[in-house]
């Protein structure tokens, strides 16, 4: 094909204005962030790199929850040729699909492509566009992401607790006089088993390590509806640790002057608009309420202003603000009158890129979804929290990939790759286990699948725990046979 005055890439040909447009496309890709996710931020940081090909990945699972930068930088890769073969048709399309998600930048410069373009290749890049809007498009990614919650399933009761023991002291911070807070989130399991346990928040590596080892031996009554056992995802525990001693001897191990000036700091930061200190603040007067004996003749904020500053905090698109006021409204009484704005700030903050909240939604999906859209869903929002390097995911996301029915879902290299990154002393090491050798069975190693799940089971007898849905496992491997569903035996 002869060109005069211009460059053939691929079957198209590039008049001089869209070369120049290639230059700007650089650019934009590079400094296109904006207020960026953690996923997306994974994204560039791989594709500056020059790791294109798992940059192309990453953007293609932002995009899947409709982040318009990683539609616009799939179309910048399309037209450049990275990783991708250089297609111009495909570059349009996301284009296009960015604009609709309300990038301007992506609309302007897919028109200048497509104006470039003879008409039977403005035929086939409008065709491009419309397929993957089938699938793109805002009102449809809204409508398959997002589960559909009830008030039932949405608002948290209380657990009745049959054993709780609290954590042993950390030796050193006891003899040093520390006091401190960790808060845990984890599934209330249909045996009563407190499992997937995370530490979501911590005033010192210590505490948070003795609590989550004592939450394993914590035992509930299992969550039930109308006698039929079902499971209570993402219940959420704060543990405080203080030492009796001091306040019986009228001595408080807490410096009362260094409390009031980071109140005010925090007050003022707060009262001037910073997000993060509105934030900080609001969980500064939530944990000083766990220590008010200790603050003689001090003036606390209310513990009901936390929630105002949580409130202010996530209006201003704080993520971690906005998981944190879904999460506190599921647990309190007043959550049958205010459940819909709870699920609302959650779905929020998962569009945000906040991990927890994408892998609360994967888990809605995956327990009550209806449709084949809504399970594969679930994928997409735990791919996006394993971008985050939250590593909770990537064992739901690996059990997904190992265990689904829909063959098509089913990806037991990327489940192994995934499993890999888990280390060693992760807090629910049965979990991993039983997880590792579901992957090894898809995979049709079934030795190293029963080896495995043997594994787990002796994990299991140390905890004193009781799980008969394990045994059923390795007796499918023992048989080479795979295993499908749930992780949880009894569905809700």
């Amino acid at each position: 094909m002869a060109v005069q005055g211009g460059k053939v890439w691929g079957d198209y040909t590039l008049n001089i204005s869209i070369r120049r447009l290639c230059h700007s496309f650089a650019a934009v890709l590079v400094f296109y962030t904006g207020s960026a996710t953690a996923g997306f931020e994974k994204a560039m940081a791989l594709y500056q790199a020059k790791d294109f090909e798992h940059a192309y990945s990453a953007f293609q699972v932002v995009a899947g929850i409709g982040d318009a930068r990683a539609q616009f930088n799939l179309g910048v890769m399309y037209f450049r040729g990275e990783y991708v073969a250089q297609d111009l048709v495909q570059a349009y399309a996301w284009l296009v699909v960015a604009g609709k998600s309300g990038f301007t930048r992506g609309t302007e410069l897919a028109e200048k492509i497509l104006n470039s373009f003879d008409a039977d290749n403005k035929s086939k890049a409008r065709a491009a566009a419309d397929k993957l809007l089938l699938h793109y498009d805002p009102d449809t990614i809204k409508e398959n992401i997002f589960p559909e919650w009830s008030k039932a399933d949405y608002c948290l009761l209380s657990p009745k607790s049959i054993k709780q023991e609290l954590p042993k002291y950390p030796r050193k911070e006891l003899r040093l006089g520390a006091m401190g807070i960790t808060r845990l989130s984890f599934t209330i399991s249909p045996e009563g088993y407190a499992r997937d346990i995370v530490v979501v928040e911590h005033s010192g590596d210590k505490f948070s390590k003795v609590t989550a080892n004592a939450a394993k031996r914590w035992r509930y009554k299992p969550p039930s509806t109308y006698g039929v056992r079902k499971i209570m995802h993402d219940y959420h525990m704060k543990i405080s640790f203080q030492i009796k001693g001091y306040y019986s001897a009228g001595v408080s191990p807490i410096d009362n002057v260094r409390v009031r000036k980071e109140i005010r700091r925090l007050d003022r930061k707060a009262h001037d608009g910073d997000p993060l200190a509105q934030y900080q603040y609001a969980n500064l007067i939530s944990m000083l309420q766990s220590y008010k004996k200790y603050l003689k003749h001090m003036d606390l904020p209310s513990y009901d202003s936390a929630d105002k500053w949580y409130l202010k905090a996530a209006e201003q698109g704080l993520r971690k603000a906005q998981l944190r006021i879904g999460i506190n409204i599921r647990t309190k009484e007043s959550c049958k009158d205010h459940w819909v704005e709870g699920y609302q700030w959650i779905h929020r903050a998962a569009l945000a890129g906040h991990p927890e909240a994408q892998l609360m939604l994967a888990r809605h999906l995956i327990y009550f979804g209806k449709t084949d859209s809504a399970k594969k869903s679930s994928l997409t929002w735990l791919r996006n929290a394993a971008l985050s390097n939250y590593l909770f995911a990537n064992v739901l996301l690996a059990w997904e990939l190992v265990t689904a029915d829909d063959k098509s879902m089913r990806n037991a290299e990327e489940a192994l790759s995934l499993l890999a990154q888990v280390p060693d002393d992760y807090l629910d090491m049965v979990r991993v286990f039983e997880t590792k050798a579901a992957a090894h069975a898809e995979a049709g190693d079934f030795e190293k699948a029963v080896e495995l799940q043997q594994q787990a089971i002796k994990e299991t007898k140390d905890l004193e725990w009781e799980i008969p849905v394990m045994q059923q496992r390795l007796n499918a491997y023992q048989v080479r046979r795979t295993w499908r569903g749930h992780y949880y035996a009894v569905e809700n």
